[in-house]
């Protein structure tokens, strides 16, 4: 019983920081007493630096385990350095992008969620507009135009969890909410590739410094949320995968409870 026990608590420990859906997978993030990506890729790890002081929180979506990435204190964020030669990794055409979020209306008026540039002519973003907008979502793109916007995604309150994830690929982007197509529209081409870092919680956007473009020294527009489970997938990932991300508690949540059914049997055997 004890080599048993001793068994499924490393098989706990060892997936801990393993992702769930894998095909495509570019970079993962679940902020479990760290910033790092653990998806384990070719080319990885491409891990996360904290602009701020770092705060992980035992608030996170129901059933999963580990700890959440919380951006709420003021000018915090993380991004993903490109030193890591994570450009060539996150300048994506089709790509996923799923995590999930406790947001509210930012200080700065504009949050920014999730975006490798997206604004000045390059890359991809997922942002809280200001203004009229404020309760609702945007997914756009630089290069064949914006996806989606000005989706409603409910009261943002920073009272409940939401799981997002956006898609792009096969000529449609697309905009899932707990596991619920809410927005879909025809998208094509390429996404103009920019310089700036991958970022989570804020906009790092980039310049020209008389030479080439180059990444801004700081992050601006900070949504003040919590986020975890962060993926980025180079495909769009499919609505059973979508529902997989969404249902299914994290890795290391899912070998305590084989461990305590396998607790329960060994008792019930013993009788």
């Amino acid at each position: 019983m004890l080599l048993l026990a001793c068994v499924v608590l490393g098989l706990a420990t060892a997936v801990q920081a393993a992702p769930i859906v894998t095909a495509g997978l570019v970079g993962y993030w679940n902020f479990d007493g760290n910033a790092n990506d653990t998806s384990g890729v070719v080319g990885g790890p491409h891990n996360g630096t904290w602009y701020g002081t770092a705060v992980y929180s035992t608030d996170v979506p129901n059933a999963m385990g580990g700890q959440s990435a919380d951006m709420r204190a003021a000018n915090t964020s993380v991004y993903v350095s490109t030193d890591s030669g994570a450009n060539s990794f996150f300048n994506l055409d089709s790509l996923s992008i799923a995590f999930w979020t406790k947001a509210r209306h930012p200080a700065s008026d504009w949050g920014w969620w999730v975006c490798k540039d997206g604004d000045n002519g390059t890359g991809y973003r997922v942002v809280q507009p200001g203004g009229p907008w404020t309760k609702k979502m945007s997914f756009g793109m630089r290069g064949p135009g914006d996806g989606p916007s000005g989706l409603a995604i409910g009261p943002i309150d920073d009272t409940a969890w939401w799981h997002y994830v956006i898609t792009r690929g096969d000529g449609k982007a697309r905009i899932y909410q707990n596991g619920i197509m809410i927005g879909e529209t025809n998208s094509s081409g390429a996404i103009i590739d920019g310089v700036s870092p991958l970022s989570f919680g804020a906009y790092f956007g980039h310049h020209w410094d008389g030479t080439k473009e180059v990444p801004d020294s700081a992050p601006v527009a900070f949504a003040q949320i919590r986020m975890d489970e962060i993926y980025v997938f180079n495909r769009a990932i499919t609505l059973d995968e979508v529902l997989t991300l969404y249902q299914s508690p994290e890795p290391a949540t899912m070998a305590l409870l084989a461990f305590g059914g396998l607790g329960l049997m060994l008792k019930r055997s013993r009788r």
